[in-house]
């Protein structure tokens, strides 16, 4: 399980310890904001709720440039959150174009005092967005933590949303029980991916890609033997087979891999029907090095989250054909091949 990686620069507070699913005590006084330092010319801007992280722009030598440009601006973004725990939700870079971003900055309370603050402390006020956080970074940390420690079984990836968004959590297509509890105890602190799609109620339409399209080379043989029991998905909705692949060249075999042994499941019309494996599981480092006339196991996974939300999170019990691959760096397939299945 991986804790997910945000595009943006985010801060995340220490945990207060409050047990998981709990919630501060609500206090009946107002909390002070922050002073009102006297503002400065040109203002930042106000934005509400805290933007998307756009996608798509190029990364090219002005973008190095941009960056720099608003080191110090980020510096005392963050020197300023760090003042402020209880509301700061997090900072970073959103881009507007290739060479052109701006700092945003985000609180979940006293928006409007912590703009104003601010803009009399960073060098470029005119590139601050001060924006509503909807959980402060330290009580996302205290909610990925109780998640991670209750559920890591069945965690795909967890980790907070850019600029003090909601929690993303990323379950098994297996794990319908933690969904159903994880979504009751949290609301809309957190977000949840079940498997493909969204929890509680798909949003996203069937993303069903091609089968595998491949012949792997004639001078390699693989030997597979037809599963005679159905296959059973781990805790994190994986099936699994093996290969003997035989090293039929004359000279030695070294391959590499840069995704790994792949494999999706067709249903009884040769449609693709099961998911990719997530990014976390799918790209590692894969080498294969077999002597001349030798033979190695390779084990090649898929998984049993459905690529269509009308079959459900997980792919319904029953027969299957598991279509596999293991291609090189460059895209050379090495072994290709397909067998039946029962999914159990």
């Amino acid at each position: 399980m991986h804790r997910l990686v945000a595009l943006s620069m985010m801060l995340i507070g220490a945990a207060c310890g409050s047990p998981i699913g709990s919630t501060p005590p609500a206090s009946n006084v107002t909390p002070a904001g922050p002073a009102v330092a006297p503002t400065t010319e040109p203002q930042p801007v106000a934005e509400a709720p805290c933007p998307e992280i756009p996608t798509g722009h190029r990364v090219i030598e002005a973008t190095f440039t941009e960056q720099s440009r608003l080191d110090a601006t980020l510096s005392a973004a963050l020197a300023y959150g760090e003042e402020h725990p209880d509301t700061f939700g997090g900072h970073g870079l959103t881009w507007h174009a290739d060479a052109d971003a701006s700092v945003v900055v985000a609180f979940t309370g006293h928006v409007d005092a912590h703009r104003t603050a601010l803009a009399a402390r960073v060098p470029h006020p005119d590139e601050l967005i001060v924006c509503q956080a909807e959980l402060a970074a330290s009580e996302a940390e205290v909610i990925i933590d109780g998640i991670d420690a209750a559920y890591a079984g069945q965690l795909f990836a967890i980790g907070p949303r850019p600029f003090g968004g909601p929690v993303s959590v990323e379950l098994s297509p297996t794990a319908l029980d933690a969904a159903a509890d994880l979504s009751e105890r949290f609301g809309d602190r957190i977000v949840i991916r079940l498997g493909r799609y969204s929890y509680p109620v798909p949003t996203e339409a069937a993303e069903c890609p091609a089968a595998i399209d491949a012949v792997g080379r004639s001078d390699v043989t693989v030997d597979v033997d037809a599963p005679t029991a159905p296959l059973v998905a781990d805790a994190m909705g994986r099936v699994r087979i093996e290969a003997q692949v035989t090293n039929m060249t004359g000279a030695a075999l070294t391959y590499d891999s840069q995704t790994g042994p792949a494999a999706v499941l067709l249903d009884a019309t040769g449609r693709r029907v099961s998911a990719v494996l997530t990014e976390e599981l799918a790209a590692a480092y894969f080498p294969v090095d077999i002597a001349a006339g030798e033979t190695a196991t390779i084990g090649f996974g898929s998984t049993i989250a459905s690529c269509d939300p009308t079959l459900g999170y997980r792919l319904p019990p029953g027969e299957y054909t598991l279509q596999y691959r293991l291609s090189s760096m460059e895209g050379d397939p090495l072994v290709a091949g397909s067998v039946p299945v029962a999914i159990a």
